[in-house]
């Protein structure tokens, strides 16, 4: 780890991730929900420590009409994705090196709508805390929105020695370079289930699923040497001083006690005054060790009215084919199946085309609790523009798909339609690339030249075994929300 880095690790640069969360029209849904009034638009919009900055292009390509800004203090990042956005030909995006510190007194960055961190506040010490907490205080408008994840505590409780040995072991042997022979060395320690390890089924799926994971996501997760899981009421303690309220989680059944807490837990929550110490309660139930909060400065309440309007008149649209939708939510207390009609008869209809939900769901009265379930499947998002193909999402979708090694690096693309980015299946990104270039291909054509591909260079067992019915309910999707013609 280089000295300039305060303790964060430099060495290595971190994934090409995309989080739905940090959508702006999923944040402005998320208020709909919450009964508080949105920012409105054009939004301008600042993510603190974007790394890569494939989510904030993949952003900035959705949703044209507003701006963006990323700060990061790796140049490797930053000039990443600055050549992302040149590709692109991005005019609304921009990205910073600088430091928090560096950023604190500057008076270049624009008053903002919405500001978000991601893992970022456990990553960082104290003084580098309160750096974000200014710059949120200088720049965060009246009425604006802050999202901030972070791990979080009781939840990370029982897995502090293993981070600690993480860190220690990857740094007696060369650093961050050594983060995946270091946890090899630890499932060898594991397998002796021995002490710690004894009998600790937590441990053990923490480990396999590890194993899953990019060296780079290891390195940022565990390796930093200011690396802290926190406790909400500090965290809500601290936000407070910026003039923050806490709207609700980012999670929407989060913030339905029935699909957050069992009743003897949602009893004590209920009954503890102090809002803070009720999420608390609800981390200790959950033994939750990531926690995805939203906050606003200056929230004005919708009465039930005015908020059952407001989700009555939001446009919706399906985020993968129909026939892909599984009748099942996942909620903080499991698996909920969705076995009332109404929630296939809403991916039915979405399967038409994006619409209004109110008259599906039998009037705004019911509406609140089917959009907080289907939100939670992730098969459905909010529409932020008509459904017209091309622009920057295009130019954005093609410099990504253009060779096999973007499609893997990245495995998202840019929506107009929705404002946000979606998943691309392993099985389909090949089949994005053709669509991308030659969109007048049948879908028969296109399941030949896939096929054909796999005799040029490796692709996915999968896509040999994809037939045009499949990529024609594919290519459907991709149509409505704009991302081919």
């Amino acid at each position: 780890m280089n000295d300039w880095g305060q303790g964060y690790v430099t060495d290595v640069d971190y994934t090409h991730g995309f989080y739905r969360d940090l959508a702006p029209g999923f944040l402005r849904l998320l208020c709909r929900l919450q009964g508080v009034a949105e920012p409105p638009g054009p939004l301008t919009y600042l993510e603190l420590g974007c790394g890569q900055g494939f989510a904030l292009n993949a952003l900035a390509a959705a949703n044209p009409d507003d701006r963006f800004v990323g700060v990061d203090f790796m140049p490797s990042q930053i000039v990443g994705a600055r050549r992302l956005a040149e590709r692109a030909e991005l005019d609304n995006v921009t990205f910073l090196e600088r430091s928090f510190d560096e950023l604190v007194d500057r008076d270049d960055l624009p008053a903002c709508d919405i500001i978000v961190l991601h893992g970022v506040y456990s990553w960082v010490g104290p003084a580098q805390r309160e750096a974000i907490r200014k710059i949120i205080l200088r720049h965060l408008k009246a009425g604006g929105l802050v999202y901030l994840s972070y791990n979080c505590m009781v939840g990370w409780a029982q897995f502090l020695p293993f981070q600690r040995l993480l860190r220690d072991l990857a740094v007696s042997r060369g650093g961050v370079e050594a983060a995946t022979e270091t946890f090899g060395r630890i499932r060898e320690l594991a397998a002796t289930n021995i002490g710690y390890f004894a009998d600790n089924a937590a441990i053990k799926a923490l480990l396999t699923d590890l194993e899953k994971r990019d060296a780079r996501y290891l390195a940022h997760e565990y390796l930093n040497g200011n690396w802290e899981p926190l406790y909400f009421h500090d965290v809500d303690r601290e936000l407070r001083s910026c003039r923050l309220s806490f709207i609700g989680s980012a999670s929407p059944a989060d913030n339905v006690p029935k699909f957050a807490a069992a009743p003897e837990a949602a009893a004590l929550q209920q009954s503890e005054r102090d809002p803070a110490l009720r999420e608390l309660v609800k981390d200790i139930a959950l033994g939750r060790r990531f926690r995805k909060d939203v906050y606003q400065r200056g929230p004005v309440r919708l009465d039930a009215g005015e908020r059952g309007e407001a989700l009555a008149d939001t446009v919706f649209a399906l985020t993968k084919p129909r026939g892909s939708i599984p009748l099942k939510a996942p909620v903080p207390l499991g698996t909920l199946e969705l076995r009332r009609p109404v929630y296939a008869a809403i991916f039915d209809a979405l399967d038409l085309g994006p619409r209004t939900l109110g008259a599906i769901a039998g009037g705004p009265d019911g509406l609140h609790e089917v959009v907080t379930v289907l939100m939670q499947t992730g098969a459905i998002h909010p529409c932020v523009a008509p459904g017209v193909a091309g622009g920057a999402a295009a130019r954005l979708n093609r410099a990504i798909t253009e060779t096999s090694e973007d499609r893997q690096r990245f495995g998202f693309v840019a929506s107009p339609v929705i404002g946000t980015a979606i998943p691309v299946p392993a099985a389909m990104r090949s089949v994005l690339s053709i669509c991308l270039s030659t969109p007048d291909l049948e879908d028969l054509e296109i399941a030949e030249q896939v096929k054909a591909a796999a005799n040029r260079e490796p692709v996915p067992d999968s896509e040999n075994e994809l037939s045009a019915a499949d990529i024609g309910q594919q290519r459907r999707s991709w149509r409505q929300l704009g991302i081919i013609s």
